[in-house]
């Protein structure tokens, strides 16, 4: 009953925040980590863009679909030749990795909310963000993400099961996020086992 107690007035944030240090700041991953994942993360990029493109030219997308299919390309291939810097931290990493999603999700917010072909891209997007920017970052940017493509597809939408799957979609996207954030938590816990 004691217990039951402590934990009711708020003792246990405290505790949670010493399991989850990731929680008290924005640190991205060490810039050795994300090297050894770099060609992972490159390859993911261009695969996923690959299948959106193949997706569109399937489904006969619009022109505006093309043209932001070639923002994200373009975008793609920055990101390529001049990757994001995770040997900084502060604003500057946090803006990289919001533009990292935004990009993508601007892209999917103009060819179609929940049926865009490019959706696959917002995942890959996101999934990258929760491995370098950790848990803290892509919370709430997933979380953003999501309600970015499901809120306005509930509201412009009058079929109720596209608004459903809108918002099944907006819950996978949070959890993939969170599950790259993990990844790199275990992966740093890993590496500090390894090392001694």
């Amino acid at each position: 009953m004691q217990q039951a107690e402590s934990l009711s007035d708020g003792a246990w944030i405290p505790r949670a925040r010493r399991a989850w240090p990731e929680w008290r700041g924005t640190v991205p991953a060490p810039p050795e980590l994300v090297a050894r994942f770099a060609p992972l993360l490159i390859a993911l990029r261009w695969g996923t863009l690959s299948l959106a493109v193949a997706l569109g030219v399937i489904e006969r997308s619009s022109r505006h679909a093309i043209v932001a299919g070639i923002v994200l390309a373009l975008y793609t291939l920055c990101r390529t030749l001049w990757p994001i810097r995770y040997d900084q931290t502060g604003p500057r990493v946090s803006a990289a990795l919001f533009v990292e999603v935004a990009v993508p999700l601007t892209v999917v917010e103009v060819t179609g909310f929940n049926s865009s072909p490019y959706l696959v891209c917002l995942v890959v997007a996101t999934a990258i963000v929760g491995f370098a920017g950790g848990l803290r970052i892509v919370a709430s940017l997933s979380l953003l993400a999501g309600l970015a493509v499901a809120v306005p597809s509930m509201v412009l939408v009058s079929d109720q099961g596209l608004a459903a799957s809108s918002v099944q979609f907006a819950i996978e996207l949070v959890l993939v996020g969170v599950v790259g954030g993990f990844s790199r938590t275990l992966i740093e816990d890993a590496r500090q086992v390894g090392e001694g």
